[in-house]
């Protein structure tokens, strides 16, 4: 969701969680991505010993004081490239070899942007990082998950735009973009909020996304039916005017599509009680754009309703 908002350039804000983005993980990811189009300053600071390679401060340094170029990757090349005696040179220019390789699988591989950035971020040991940062193995993987969410989001760029340089620069500009005045309550932006943020809360239009087993209920948080059944109902009623529950049939875990059922909680409703869109259509991008027009409209005109006798 927030890749898609990212994309569509719509601000949001979000509440009772850390957005997708801020996470580290995803920053790390975004910079080998950065990296491997065109290294700037930041991102090359960030992941140029990410995982541990022997570039330490007092490498830093000399790679700094080099001559002969103004570009801090220009200068590391060039300082690795006059410096063959220094251990750390040999594992700065194989760390260039790996951006030059992931640019090339992230655009021409005939496997997905998803598995491209798994595979090759596993490859030079940054996987095994994520999962030694943290005690619990549920933690490194929930953190590691992270990771492919990124890749998936870029795989769907490339699904909409075609798979190639201009979309992958459009990736990585549009999912580094973040100017919301994230203290602004006031400003236009879609809130993005969990269950027990929302509590007290209401919105002229809701979207309950998820409303799946093992998310609503959740399969591992959601052993008390009765309060996940009740976060249901807080959900439901933070809506004012408009209601939309979205679910999915398929989802991808642990790297194959598995069936997935609707909540409980759904069936339960009286079926009299909202319109079921079945399994849902793709449609057109023109279609798709018309309809939300359409909806932002009536909810204008619910907002603000023309007076009797005006037309």
């Amino acid at each position: 969701m927030e890749g898609g908002l990212r994309h569509a350039q719509i601000p949001y804000k979000i509440s009772g969680g850390t957005a997708l983005f801020d996470k580290k993980e995803a920053k790390d990811a975004l910079a080998f991505i950065r990296c491997a189009l065109y290294p700037s300053e930041v991102a090359l600071r960030r992941i140029i010993n990410l995982p541990a390679r022997g570039v330490g401060e007092k490498c830093i340094e000399n790679i700094e004081a080099q001559h002969g170029a103004k570009e801090f990757f220009k200068k590391a090349k060039l300082w690795a490239e006059h410096h063959p005696e220094d251990r750390a040179s040999a594992s700065i220019l194989d760390f260039f070899a790996f951006l030059s390789q992931l640019k090339t699988e992230l655009i021409h591989s005939v496997s997905s942007a998803e598995d491209v950035l798994s595979r090759e971020l596993d490859r030079i040991g940054y996987r095994k990082l994520v999962f030694d940062s943290y005690r619990a193995a549920e933690a490194g993987e929930s953190r590691w998950m992270t990771v492919i969410i990124v890749g998936r989001i870029l795989a769907g760029m490339f699904a909409r735009h075609g798979r190639s340089l201009e979309t992958l620069e459009k990736f990585v500009d549009t999912m580094e973009l973040r100017d919301v005045a994230e203290d602004d309550d006031d400003a236009d932006q879609v809130q993005m909020m969990t269950l027990h943020a929302c509590k007290g809360l209401e919105f002229p239009l809701v979207i309950l996304l998820g409303v799946e087993e093992d998310l609503l209920p959740h399969a591992k948080l959601g052993l008390n039916i009765d309060e996940e059944r009740r976060l249901f109902y807080v959900g439901v009623t933070r809506a004012q005017r408009h209601l939309i529950l979205t679910r999915v049939q398929q989802r991808k875990r642990y790297g194959r599509l598995q069936l997935i059922a609707p909540s409980r909680f759904l069936v339960e409703l009286d079926q009299n009680l909202f319109n079921d869109m079945g399994s849902g259509r793709i449609l057109e991008s023109s279609v798709r754009e018309n309809m939300v027009k359409d909806l932002l409209a009536k909810l204008a005109a619910s907002k603000n309703p023309v007076p009797k006798g005006n037309s």
